[in-house]
């Protein structure tokens, strides 16, 4: 997964125009190279076109190892490939985690695909700890007051916060498991806190970051502001209402930061880049901007208008769309 800390970066993004459709392109994918023994028919790809479902009967190559799928031309396609779960994934031969294959659908065109070796033929790997000591768990049992649910949540502070008086931009981020630490992370940590400290060292600049665990079995409802006929009630309302009205006064007050819209910022990525924009949207007075990072906006179909009528009334709405 790219670095979500690109949002430091970038603070003067706009989301202005209408959405629309775009031509299709059909993707050929032929199964070239197979751990032994592994059946063609066997092998399905989860990616950004189906829901990054695992066992979608439409992404299942067929006996002779072949999958056609059809896409927007011109659209970034990733996909990994699986034999029906997420504990029956793609590796390298030595049973290393892989990046998601990704290709730009220029036009129709064929994807030859290699598989080295799938994860459950390796012994589960113990991971290391990797936060950085400007992080901590702030509170392991936080209630959700909104959904009657308890959360972790993770703080980083600047590598001055002890020896300064001064305040702190504060960014608040999805899916906190995956923001800071290798041993908590589901795909790989984000290295926020080792790409914050680097920008310190460089800069002399930083923020607070508050990252704020998934729900688990409830992310897909609580990152999605609607209901969903394969998900089920969409809770995100509730979601952003305790980040907006709980999470950030209780911040706000326990920690030296400047509170106000234009320092506060919401980001996420996949369903957390979804929750993200509907959080700027939805809470203008406490969120000044979102980092939205390859999106779920399939799950949300409503969200296109609800972003075309916000943005078409305030075009300076800030969002950093990737």
């Amino acid at each position: 997964m790219r670095r979500i800390l690109a949002i430091i970066f970038f603070t003067g993004s706009l989301l202005t125009g209408s959405f629309v459709f775009c031509q299709q392109v059909t993707i050929a994918m032929r199964l070239v190279q197979l751990p032994s023994g592994t059946a063609k028919d066997s092998v399905y790809t989860a990616g950004n076109f189906n829901g990054w479902n695992p066992s979608s009967a439409a992404g299942r190559f067929d006996k002779e190892g072949q999958l056609q799928l059809t896409v927007q031309k011109g659209s970034l396609v990733e996909f990994k490939c699986t034999q029906g779960s997420w504990q029956r994934v793609e590796v390298t031969a030595d049973g290393s985690s892989i990046a998601n294959r990704s290709f730009k659908a220029a036009g129709d065109t064929v994807i030859d695909i290699s598989i080295a070796a799938w994860s459950h033929q390796f012994a589960p790997r113990s991971k290391p700890h990797t936060a950085s000591p400007q992080v901590s768990v702030w509170d392991s049992s936080y209630s959700i007051k909104s959904l009657n649910r308890k959360r972790t949540i993770r703080v980083y502070l600047p590598p001055d916060y002890h020896t300064a008086k001064q305040r702190y931009p504060v960014l608040y981020l999805c899916d906190g498991q995956n923001v800071f630490d290798e041993f908590t992370s589901s795909y790989g940590e984000w290295k926020v806190d080792e790409t914050l400290d680097s920008f310190y060292r460089a800069t002399g600049k930083s923020m607070i970051v508050v990252a704020v665990d998934h729900g688990d079995k409830y992310r897909m409802t609580e990152y999605n502001p609607y209901n969903h006929a394969r998900f089920g009630q969409g809770e995100g309302v509730e979601f952003v209402r305790f980040l907006a009205h709980q999470l950030k006064p209780h911040i706000d007050s326990s920690f030296r930061t400047f509170s106000s819209t234009a320092y506060t910022w919401i980001a996420g990525s996949s369903m957390g880049g979804l929750i993200s924009q509907y959080a700027a949207i939805s809470e203008p007075k406490v969120f000044g901007g979102a980092g939205v990072f390859s999106p779920a906006f399939w799950t949300a179909r409503p969200l296109y208008d609800t972003a075309n009528t916000y943005y078409g009334s305030n075009p300076r709405g800030a969002v950093f769309l990737y």
